[in-house]
């Protein structure tokens, strides 16, 4: 027996959280999660779940540590943390000292 909410929104509970009709939902849009409704026990599609990444292009990062030298002044510019630069850094396989001693 369904509740009068399940009855209102479209009928049977398998019918509306069937695979093929969560794969529908969830095809092309990013960053998605199926979970169960704590109040009603349905399933549900969570869209954009935690925090989006910076994404910050290298050559920004390297622009204004030339500018600034320093990253802590380059990390406020940028609006994001010295550890991020750091970690852009390496993942380029780069140093801050190659940086900031070319751009003198």
């Amino acid at each position: 027996m369904l509740s009068k909410e399940a009855e209102k929104r479209g009928g049977n509970l398998n019918e509306r959280t069937s695979p093929e009709r969560l794969r529908k939902a969830l095809k092309g849009k990013g960053r998605q999660m199926i979970i169960q409704c704590p109040n009603c026990g349905e399933k549900v599609v969570v869209k954009g779940l935690g925090r989006k990444p910076l994404n910050i292009p290298l050559n920004n990062v390297c622009e204004c540590l030339r500018k600034h030298h320093s990253v802590a002044a380059a990390a406020q510019e940028l609006n994001c943390s010295e550890a991020y630069i750091f970690g852009i850094l390496k993942a380029n396989g780069l140093r801050l000292r190659e940086l900031i001693s070319n751009g003198k």
